[in-house]
């Protein structure tokens, strides 16, 4: 920690102290990715997501006045991610989505050429947004993951 201030932060402190000075990273069982990051998760695994924060403006050598990072750390920030699940990314354009990978937990007689999606499926986001993603067959695209995938846009409602 660099101008280090006497104030002992507590993890929930500083968790609700992040502005939006910040760097989210993640870790998995494939290593660190962002948010340009494809992964499917088929267990249970804890997700570490990391935060590059600062304070305030200031230098160390300035006792935190003028231009700089004071007090900066890096949090870590425990995520827990069910079975059969995957993050919702977003594009350079700012669409958002959802990547399925093709694995060895899908059912051996399946087509893997199309995933349907027989009804849309609708969600929210904190009550204020919604998305959904519109009932259909999505064609197979094999830069996904090792195998294949299925890239199934959420289109804001």
């Amino acid at each position: 920690m660099s101008c280090s201030k006497d104030e002992d932060f507590s993890e929930t402190q500083q968790l609700n102290n992040l502005s939006e000075n910040n760097l989210n990273l993640s870790v998995d069982n494939n290593g660190l990715t962002d948010s340009t990051g494809s992964s499917n998760y088929t267990s249970r695994e804890i997700i570490i997501g990391y935060h590059f924060t600062w304070d305030e403006w200031g230098r160390k050598k300035y006792d935190c006045r003028r231009g700089g990072l004071c007090n900066f750390r890096l949090e870590a920030i425990t995520i827990e991610v069910g079975f059969r699940s995957a993050p919702i990314q977003g594009d350079e354009n700012g669409n958002l989505y959802v990547e399925i990978l093709i694995d060895n937990t899908m059912p051996k007689e399946y087509d893997y050429e199309y995933f349907p999606i027989d009804e849309d499926i609708s969600f929210s986001f904190d009550d204020e947004e919604t998305y959904t993603i519109n009932s259909g067959l999505y064609e197979k695209i094999d830069s996904i993951g090792k195998s294949g995938g299925y890239r199934l846009p959420l289109i804001k409602s």
